[in-house]
C-alpha cells in the first residue's frame, strides 16, 4: 500500500477546519500527509491552528512555489500525521486550491490524494474503508469516492438528487445506489484519486474559481477511461445543500439556492463543460439557458445580471475570478 494523502482547501471557516482535523485525528487507518490549502484566510485560520497543536514549531516562510508566491511552514509532525499549510496571497477560489494541493501532493510522492471542502467530518472508518477497496482492487482503474451524509441522520445524502427518468428526488443512500449503482457521489467531498490517474488526466482545471470543476475532472478522467467508485462504507459528514425542485411536464429540475455571485460560477462553468464534454453540445447549451431563464433562484435584477454575464462568458470561454468586475 502507498502513501495516502489528504488534500483540504479552506476559506474563513476557522473552527470547521479544526473539526475536520480532528476527524482526521481519530481515523482507524492514518494518511501519511495532510495538505492544507488556505485561500488567504482573515479570520486567523493560520493562528488557531497553531494553538490548537496542528502546526507546532511553525515558521513562515515565503517564496516562489509552482508559479504562486505563498506561505509554507514546510511541512510540521503533527501527533499522527505530518501537515503542510499552505496560505495563498490571494482568493483564488476552490478550483485553484484544489489544483494546486493535488499537485504538491503528487509533488510529495503521494500515492492515493484524498480531497475534501473545509466543512466535512469523517467517520472513524472512513479512510480504513476505502483501503480496503484499494487493496481489493489494486492496479485496476478506479478512483473511489466516499458518501456525504448528514450528521444528524446518516441515510440522508447531503445534496438529494434526481432520478434517472426525472421523476423522483433521490434522498436516501439506499435510493442513491439503487438509483445510480457504484456511482460516486461527490469527487470533491471524499474522492480518492490514484496518482497515476492524475498523470493520465492532468491536474483540475484551475479557473473556475468554484462550482463544476469537479464535474469536469470526472468527465474528463472517465473519458480516459477511469471507474468511479462509490464506496458505500466510508462515511463523510457534510451539511445538507440548499436546494429547490420544480416540475417541468412532469420532470424534476433542481435549482441551487445561492446568491447571484455563486450563480454566476455555476452558469458559465455548466456552459464551459457543456461545450467540451457534451454530445449536441449546442443543444444542451440552449436547453440549459432556457431552463436557468425560466427557473432561476430569484427574479431580482442581481440574477437576471448573473445569468447574462454567466452565459456571455460561458461563450466566450471568460473564466477565472470574475464576480467582482460585474458586482455581483
Amino acid at each position: 500500500m502507498g502513501k495516502i494523502g489528504i488534500v483540504v482547501v479552506t476559506y474563513n471557516r476557522k473552527e470547521l477546519l479544526v473539526k475536520f482535523l480532528e476527524s482526521i485525528n481519530k481515523q482507524s487507518y492514518k494518511p501519511n500527509l495532510v495538505i492544507i490549502v488556505d485561500n488567504n484566510s482573515t479570520d486567523g485560520t493560520k493562528d488557531l491552528l497553531i494553538e490548537k497543536g496542528f502546526l507546532k514549531n511553525y515558521k513562515e516562510n515565503g517564496y516562489k512555489y509552482y508559479d504562486e508566491l505563498i506561505e509554507t511552514n514546510n511541512d510540521v509532525e503533527y501527533e499522527f500525521f505530518k501537515v503542510k499549510y499552505i496560505k495563498l496571497k490571494c482568493n483564488l477560489g476552490g478550483s485553484y486550491g484544489f489544483y494546486l494541493g493535488i499537485k504538491i501532493a503528487i509533488c510529495e510522492g503521494i500515492d492515493y490524494i484524498w480531497v475534501f471542502d473545509d466543512d466535512c467530518e469523517l467517520e472513524k472508518n472512513a479512510l480504513n474503508e476505502i483501503v480496503k477497496y484499494i487493496k481489493s482492487n489494486d492496479n485496476k482503474k478506479y478512483i473511489y469516492s466516499s458518501i456525504a451524509v448528514d450528521k444528524k441522520n446518516n441515510n440522508l445524502i447531503c445534496w438529494p438528487t434526481i432520478s434517472k427518468n426525472r421523476k423522483k428526488v433521490i434522498t436516501t443512500v439506499e435510493e442513491w445506489f439503487e438509483e445510480f449503482g457504484e456511482y460516486p457521489y461527490s469527487i470533491f467531498i471524499g474522492g480518492c484519486f490514484p496518482k497515476e490517474a492524475i498523470l493520465e488526466c492532468g491536474l483540475p482545471v484551475n479557473d473556475y474559481f468554484i462550482y463544476c470543476d469537479d464535474t469536469e475532472y470526472y468527465l474528463r478522467m472517465n473519458k480516459k477511461g477511469w471507474k468511479f467508485i462509490g464506496v458505500k462504507e466510508s462515511i463523510v459528514f457534510h451539511p445538507i445543500g440548499k436546494l429547490k425542485y420544480k416540475k417541468l411536464l412532469n420532470k424534476y429540475i433542481i435549482i441551487p439556492e445561492a446568491p447571484p455571485w455563486k450563480f454566476y460560477y455555476s452558469i458559465r462553468n455548466s456552459i464551459l463543460n457543456r461545450k467540451i464534454y457534451w454530445k449536441y453540445s449546442f443543444l444542451s447549451i440552449i436547453i440549459f439557458i432556457m431552463k436557468n431563464i425560466f427557473f432561476r433562484p430569484n427574479n431580482n435584477k442581481a440574477y437576471w445580471k448573473a445569468l447574462l454575464f454567466g452565459i456571455r462568458d460561458g461563450l466566450f470561454n471568460i473564466k477565472g475570478k470574475q464576480h467582482q468586475n460585474y458586482s455581483l
